[in-house]
């Protein structure tokens, strides 16, 4: 677990997590251009671990909210190239869930769930954009309804 630390180990365990992912991340951005998508998967499914890892247990809020959507909108992407519709979209609706129920989790802490916030506002852009071609998916559909930060419907409003 990273749980936060002043030790020097503990530093260095959360240091060596975040180069983990970015590295992941890269490794599967390159095998995504390369249309190596069965790679790009396996990279971003790493990626997803260790930002669950980071989730709510690292200092840096922004980093590791950013490092989860990153990592379920990458895979989403990869899906897309795949033609698999229903697991783009339970990507895509993991992520706003999972930020919907940190931005009003009082145990991650303000940062966290202030960081949540913010970033709900781009999974719910990327869950608009992928019922503008899927307008019958009904995951999707239902993960919309929490709506985003400020929205007032749904348990992701604030």
């Amino acid at each position: 677990m990273l749980a936060t630390s002043t030790s020097s180990r503990g530093k260095a365990s959360v240091s060596e997590t975040i180069a983990g992912w970015r590295q992941a991340v890269l490794d599967g951005n390159n095998a995504f251009d390369q249309q190596a998508y069965s790679t790009a998967l396996g990279c971003y499914e790493l990626a997803l671990a260790l930002a669950e890892r980071m989730f709510g247990r690292i200092d840096d809020a922004g980093t590791g909210v950013a490092a989860y959507v990153i990592a379920r909108h990458n895979l989403a992407d990869t899906y897309e190239r795949l033609a698999h519709t229903s697991e783009q979209s339970r990507q895509l609706c993991l992520a706003h869930e999972r930020l919907c129920d940190g931005m009003n989790d009082p145990a991650l802490g303000v940062a966290w769930q202030v960081s949540a916030q913010n970033h709900s506002r781009h999974t719910y852009a990327e869950l608009v954009r992928f019922l503008g071609s899927h307008p019958h998916d009904q995951a999707a559909k239902r993960t919309i309804r929490q709506g985003a930060a400020g929205m007032t419907s749904g348990r992701c409003a604030q």
